[in-house]
């Protein structure tokens, strides 16, 4: 599958320029043991200081993605995540990081340097931890490294007010006794899975970040958490949003609902365990209110994705009983991405998709040829 971009889109959508914290050009990744793959022809342009929501179902390759954004999957080192080809071009407008360096294909070296500017929220916390170290050792190591600049009482504030804003520990806990308490004592291996999600976002707050990818940071907390460490993330957000060192943050999730009341743009993916194939089919630079959808020109995935999410919002006790299922094809579109099991489908969906601007929707793309 390959989405042909149209010449005139490339500048500030898919390209690199003074706006731009992050570009990704002509990405073309292949797992070696099965058909999953993004690209040849993927692009992503990132907009400096942009809460940016990615959103997709399982399978679609959010975390794949969010991976190669951080440089963790790369060409010099793909084989620890069964990556068999990763070609492309991965470039960051960041102060004291070089915009001509192809991050997707560097030394281990530069790849540490960068990352101290663009941090991860990882699905699975303990794939970010030292399970043997202590929360507070751990933290304070973090630090030196974001912040080698800051004296030991700098560091020890940052800490604190991280652990008060993710919820790790009380705001009743008193400032100079935080080091002490029994939690923060604990090695990162006899937290529970809640606590460790709690860490995985201090872990990369106290580093400071310019570029946040955040990989499904609200799950496997509590539901009265996951309010709370949201808008601790959005207050994070919105602290530095209008200084000279904006922080970029990107939501994966497969939430719309969450996703579209807090993002100022949004990017839809398609792709899941049976098609193999993840390509962006819709962006949104201006999203609408999708709690008022009703009409209006919308990918079909998209339109999908909205219902179902309004469907489990009004229905949040189910019975047992109920089975909601999507009927899949085995055999991927050679198309629209999303033609294998679109109700909409016609002849012309057959052809390659090329991004499009809605001409009454400013800042609205899609790969639907339906929408006008």
């Amino acid at each position: 599958m390959m989405i042909r971009i149209n010449p005139g889109l490339s500048v500030g959508i898919f390209s690199m320029n003074e706006d731009t914290v992050l570009s990704l050009e002509n990405l073309h990744l292949i797992y070696d043991k099965s058909r999953f793959c993004i690209g040849p022809d993927f692009s992503l342009a990132i907009r400096k200081g942009e809460l940016l929501g990615l959103v997709g179902e399982s399978g679609c390759g959010k975390s794949t993605l969010g991976k190669i954004l951080i440089g963790l999957i790369n060409k010099s080192d793909s084989h620890h995540f069964g990556v068999r080809q990763v070609e492309g071009q991965l470039n960051m407008n960041i102060d004291g990081l070089d915009k001509s360096i192809n991050y997707l294909h560097t030394s281990y070296k530069i790849l540490s340097l960068m990352r101290k500017k663009v941090q991860m929220i990882f699905q699975i916390p303990r794939s970010a931890l030292n399970l043997k170290m202590p929360v507070i050792n751990m933290l304070y190591e973090t630090s030196r490294l974001g912040n080698p600049s800051f004296n030991k009482s700098d560091r020890k504030k940052i800490i604190y007010d991280t652990l008060i804003g993710t919820g790790f520990i009380d705001s009743s806990v008193p400032f100079d006794g935080f080091e002490n308490q029994k939690l923060v004592q604990s090695v990162c291996g006899d937290l529970s899975g809640g606590e460790r999600r709690r860490i995985s976002i201090a872990k990369s707050m106290v580093m400071n970040p310019d570029v946040l990818i955040a990989d499904e940071p609200l799950s496997s907390l509590d539901a009265s958490l996951k309010a709370s460490v949201l808008q601790y993330l959005i207050r994070m957000w919105e602290k530095r949003k209008d200084t000279e060192n904006p922080l970029t943050m990107v939501l994966i999730s497969h939430d719309i609902g969450t996703i579209s009341r807090i993002c100022s743009r949004v990017i839809i993916m398609y792709g899941d365990h049976i098609n193999k194939r993840g390509d962006i089919v819709e962006d949104f630079s201006y999203p609408s209110n999708f709690d008022y959808l009703s009409e209006g020109s919308y990918h079909p995935y998209t339109k999908n994705l909205i219902s179902a999410a309004k469907y489990f919002r009004e229905h949040e006790e189910q019975d047992e009983d109920d089975n909601i299922q999507l009927d899949k094809k085995l055999t991927p579109n050679q198309g629209c991405v999303y033609g294998s099991v679109c109700s909409d489908k016609s002849r012309e969906c057959e052809d390659l998709p090329k991004y499009k601007e809605i001409i009454n929707d400013k800042g609205h793309f899609t790969t639907c040829v339906k929408q006008v």
